[in-house]
């Protein structure tokens, strides 16, 4: 009979025990490692509840993002273990608590009596660069991140107004850069330091100096890189900078570089069939290639606004229309869409991209028309071009529902400034419009105009900023009306009539202020005898308004020797 061992009942029950506690440990391993540790979370809130500045929730999520960090940053020094953080991410923390900060200063919430947890954030903006500034000087990992401190510096002097001595913490970080730097931290610190010489409101010589120095450094680096876009942003915006200076000695030569730069061609072709001996322009090459990146057709635009301004200034009209022609063919290629949030970036060679903050599309396109407008001097014919692209200029502003879209790093700030740069943009053209409408004897239209720009400027807040230019308005319209310049006076007037009305309207306009003259001062003989002269000029004026009377002694039946009045109706004291 053949032996069968009996089976260990025991060593079963041992095995199984082992295989459950074994499977228990590797679930809690497994969940231990997709557990997010709470400092993580808290370190990520503020990429969560992230809101672009015009949104309604935007301080909301400044408040909320700002309590995160600051609670991450607490319990790291406080509590440890799960609240630990490396020290990559405390470097990060502090760089995060900066930037928040700096977004509540530029939207003014630290002033506010509403928000007291904003109260004290430049103190807490101050520790936060100093504490990451030293984790850089400490860890060579870290030293990489350095300039980002120093930027964030830079931008807390900039807020605080202490231009000296931004200029000079940049100084000294532009000279320490070295080569194993990115390209785009070098023209991060370049742009942030012309930006600084460039705030002062006053156009100081040793400010523009500094900042032409600055811009030839950038191109000479960006041409050592091989950054070609790099380098034609520092060609216009050099030309920025003069006619900002208004520099003219240097203009043309600036204009033609940046021109040069961009692709832009502009000859001049002789034609035997032009008056008065002028050449016409013949565009060169076109200038809404579709392969142009973002900044390359951001960069056209500026230009051509700034050349056709520099050559209508010069009294180069041709060459200003020219421009003109290249510059809206441009925008009808729908070149604005291609960074509809203005912020554009930049591929370099070597290293990540740089990233740009450009004039709004939305500013950019309106005042493409004012330039426009503007640079035109006729205001004859049945459709001037300089009153079209006016009248085009205000149809866009008019478009109050169309929104105006903002990038997340916006803040308050830059809202504020497109919305009201946008706002005197519509002032700018309302006040063309008065002018042309002015010039064209156009007074029901001038006048209807001249009432939204009053209306307008009050609305927002800029009648005292164009309170000399409405009052300027009111005096052109004021002697147009009263001298009488042929135009019909009606919406519907016949023209041939107003042709024959001389200076009769002025005569009666005068006789009316020297009736409230004489009723002031309690002339009433003279009060008197001024009424008939003004009713028989009033006659007269009806008169040849409905006849189209030829002659105005025949038709309106005055005697000027019996009245003793001057032909503008003021009555002679004898």
């Amino acid at each position: 009979m053949a032996f069968q061992p009996l089976s260990d009942k025991s060593n079963v029950m041992t095995t199984t025990l082992q295989s459950a506690e074994l499977s228990e440990k590797g679930k809690e391993r497994e969940a231990a490692h997709n557990t997010i540790p709470p400092s993580i979370l808290l370190l990520s809130l503020p990429s969560i509840v992230a809101h672009p500045p015009d949104h309604p929730q935007y301080v909301n999520s400044l408040h909320v993002s700002l309590d995160a960090i600051r609670k991450c940053l607490r319990m790291h020094s406080s509590e440890g273990g799960c609240w630990s953080l490396s020290l990559e991410h405390e470097c990060r923390a502090h760089g995060m608590l900066a930037e928040i900060g700096l977004a509540i200063m530029h939207a003014g919430l630290h002033r506010e009596s509403s928000t007291p947890w904003a109260k004290a954030i430049e103190t807490e903006i101050d520790h936060g660069i100093t504490q990451g500034t030293r984790l850089c000087q400490q860890i060579p990992a870290l030293r990489i991140h350095k300039p980002h401190f120093t930027l964030l510096r830079a931008n807390l002097l900039l807020c605080q107004k202490q231009l000296r001595t931004c200029r000079v913490l940049l100084r000294r970080e532009i000279n320490n850069l070295t080569k194993s730097h990115p390209p785009s931290i070098h023209y991060t610190c370049y742009l942030t330091s012309l930006s600084a010489h460039l705030s002062s409101t006053a156009n100081q010589p040793q400010d523009v100096a500094s900042a032409l120095q600055i811009l030839n450094r950038l191109q000479s680096l960006a041409e050592t890189n091989a950054d070609k876009e790099v380098a034609t942003l520092a060609r216009v915006t050099r030309f920025q900078v003069l006619i900002r200076a208004e520099l003219s000695s240097q203009l043309d030569d600036a204009c033609q570089d940046a021109e040069a730069a961009l692709g832009l061609s502009f000859e001049i072709d002789r034609d035997p069939s032009s008056k008065d001996g002028q050449e016409p322009l013949v565009p060169g090459p076109s200038t809404s290639d579709d392969e142009d990146s973002p900044l390359m057709k951001s960069l056209k635009i500026h230009t051509l606004m700034l050349s056709v301004l520099h050559h209508a200034q010069a009294k180069s009209f041709k060459m200003a229309t020219a421009r003109i022609g290249a510059l809206h063919s441009i925008l009808d290629a729908d070149a604005l869409t291609t960074f509809p949030e203005g912020l554009i970036n930049v591929p370099l060679a070597s290293g990540p991209s740089l990233e740009l903050t450009t004039t709004h599309p939305r500013i950019l396109y309106e005042m493409a028309f004012l330039v426009s407008s503007v640079s035109k001097r006729d205001v004859l014919g049945r459709r001037p071009r300089r009153k079209v692209f006016a009248c085009e200029g205000i149809a866009i502003s008019k478009e109050v529902n169309k929104l105006v879209p903002f990038p997340f790093n916006a803040n308050l700030d830059d809202v504020q400034h497109v919305h009201m740069t946008l706002a005197r943009l519509r002032a700018d053209v309302l006040c063309e419009l008065v002018s042309i409408c002015t010039m064209r004897s156009e007074f029901d239209e001038a006048i209807d105009h001249f009432d939204e720009l009053v209306a307008h400027t009050r609305n927002n807040e800029l009648f005292d900023e164009f309170a000399s230019r409405i009052t300027l308005l009111t005096a052109h319209m004021a002697h147009a009306r009263a001298t009488g310049l042929g135009a019909p006076l009606e919406k519907n007037g016949d023209q041939s009539a107003a042709d024959n009305l001389g200076n009769l309207p002025l005569g009666l306009w005068v006789g009316e202020r020297f009736l409230e003259v004489y009723k002031r001062t309690g002339r009433d003989d003279k009060a008197k005898k001024q009424e008939g002269i003004n009713l028989r000029l009033q006659e007269a004026l009806n008169e040849i308004r409905t006849n189209d009377s030829k002659t105005f002694e025949a038709d309106s039946g005055m005697d000027i020797e019996d009245t003793k009045h001057t032909e503008d109706g003021m009555d002679i004291d004898s």
